[in-house]
Formats: structure tokens, C-alpha cells, sequence
């Protein structure tokens, strides 16, 4: 779980990263990176709100919540959510280049992404 907790952070914060400790705690600072640097880092506050996301991503990733979570559902999480952010990062790419174009080629890339594909 800490694994998919570190992935989703890296990949999806977007907040200002605290450089120090000297900075303020707010909702806009991002303290992961500081924190990381301590032995018990899974215990502060960005940690313990990345492992509830992840567990909360996973636990609605399965019919059963109470399911008991293996490493195997984790890595497929995983794989998808990359696909997921591949997409999204090349939407946000063409929207940059076509700004007034954006709603047409976003609805025609949104339909090739979910269209399904052949193995």
C-alpha cells in the first residue's frame, strides 16, 4: 500500500513542496519530501493522507471492500492508473497546442482511449 501511496503522490501532487521545515503547514504545501527524510515517516500528516487515498483508490477498485488487498491487486492498480495519467498527460498536451480546438480533439482522443483494444 505505501508503494501505490508514494506512485499516486509523485504522479498527482500539485502543490508547492515545502524546502524546509521552517515553512507553514497549510492545504498548499506539500511536506512528503521533508517528511520522507524521517525514520518514521508513514506516521506525519502528507504520508498518512497518501495511504488513506491509496486505500481508499483500492478499496473502490474491488466488488468486496473488505476484502483483503494483495500485492498483485496493488500492481494492477497501479498499471492502470498509469495508463490513466499517460492519457491524460498526452489530452493536456494537445490541449496546449490547440487551445480553441480542445473540446473536438479531447472528445476524439477520450473515444480512441476507451475504445477497446485487441490483445
Amino acid at each position: 500500500m505505501k508503494k501505490l501511496a508514494e506512485i499516486i503522490h509523485t504522479m498527482t501532487c500539485k502543490k508547492k513542496h515545502a524546502g524546509s521545515w521552517t515553512e507553514i503547514r497549510n492545504t498548499k504545501v506539500c511536506f512528503w519530501y521533508l517528511e520522507e527524510q524521517l525514520e518514521n515517516c508513514w506516521e506525519e500528516p502528507d504520508h498518512k493522507e497518501g495511504l488513506k487515498t491509496a486505500e481508499v483508490l483500492t478499496r473502490s477498485s474491488f466488488k468486496d471492500p473488505r476484502r483483503n488487498i494483495e500485492e498483485e491487486d496493488i500492481k494492477k492498480i497501479s498499471k492502470h492508473m498509469f495508463s490513466l495519467l499517460e492519457a491524460i498527460g498526452k489530452i493536456d498536451y494537445v490541449k496546449n497546442l490547440f487551445p480553441k480546438e480542445t473540446r473536438f480533439i479531447i472528445e476524439d482522443l477520450v473515444s480512441k482511449i476507451l475504445e477497446p483494444r485487441s490483445p
